[in-house]
């Protein structure tokens, strides 16, 4: 009656001990049919396996009831969460960095002495903890910074100057509430995760819609002047573009790729246009 439910919990936490448990019962019953006639010599021996495992039963019994079973289904909880992180980042550095205390429960917990190690649990349990916590906050921080550049970098594309000021605003709004406050634990490490690819995705989205709300909005103003130029006899749009002599500053080069890109991309989109290039003095 005592010891009824500790095999199943035993199973349940994948601790060994439960075949000790079944044979305990067994022998119990069989001590209970005969009346307990036998009893002496089942405990009498030198050695009593009826014996020992009551023992052992009564101690795996006393360590549940006083802990140790919340404790290991807390652990457990976060070991396999922690194994099914990414190989990569700070999640990958996470597992790496736990790798000896994973290798060390799974030599405490596969012997049938594991209840020896309750404060080694413990311990294992609060570092874990404070890892994860740790491993939340640098990824929470490192989403920050993701998002700042995601912000630069549509800032960089030629068609980011053909949203208007509003578009702009309300673009750079969308960006930031990419930006989430997740819980300092195992939960929040996740949603963290998760919300990686969310930024990735929702990115690469934001960038395709400006290259392609910029594009028709030059497209257009390209097919008007052409209209225009047409109607004036010209056959061809011009564009004259001057190129310095020479560059002293990463600002200055900067600044000439852009021109040369808004040109390029004018190309792209619409080919008959001539081009004229002349060299500062």
């Amino acid at each position: 009656s005592q010891f009824g439910s500790l095999g199943e919990k035993l199973n349940h936490l994948n601790l060994p001990g439960a075949d000790r448990l079944e044979s305990l019962s067994k022998e119990i019953a069989d001590v209970l049919f005969t009346d307990a006639s036998d009893a002496p010599v089942r405990f009498g021996g030198e050695e009593s396996s009826l014996y020992e495992n009551i023992k052992w039963a009564r101690i795996v019994d006393r360590a549940f009831k006083q802990g140790l079973e919340d404790t290991l289904k807390e652990l457990q909880k976060h070991l396999a969460e922690i194994k099914s992180l990414p190989d990569s980042g700070i999640p990958g550095q996470l597992r790496r960095d736990l790798d000896e205390d994973m290798a060390l429960m799974d030599e405490w917990v596969s012997k049938d002495d594991f209840y020896k190690h309750v404060t080694d649990f413990n311990t294992s349990l609060t570092n874990i903890k404070a890892c994860v916590r740790d491993a939340a906050i640098s990824m929470g921080d490192a989403q920050k910074d993701k998002l700042k550049e995601v912000e630069e970098g549509l800032r960089r594309l030629t068609e980011w100057a053909e949203l208007t000021q509003e578009e702009q605003n309300d673009m750079i709004s969308r960006i930031e509430d990419l930006q989430i406050e997740a819980t300092r634990d195992l939960y929040g490490l996740k949603k963290l995760i998760n919300q990686d690819f969310v930024i990735l995705s929702r990115s690469a989205e934001f960038k395709d819609r400006i290259v392609q709300k910029g594009q028709n909005r030059r497209k257009q103003r390209l097919e008007e002047e052409k209209r225009k130029a047409e109607e004036s006899g010209k056959t061809k749009i011009s564009r004259t573009i001057c190129l310095p002599s020479a560059v002293n500053s990463v600002e200055q080069l900067t600044e000439l790729i852009q021109r040369l890109n808004v040109l390029k991309n004018e190309l792209d989109l619409y080919s008959d246009i001539e081009v004229t290039i002349s060299i500062e003095s």
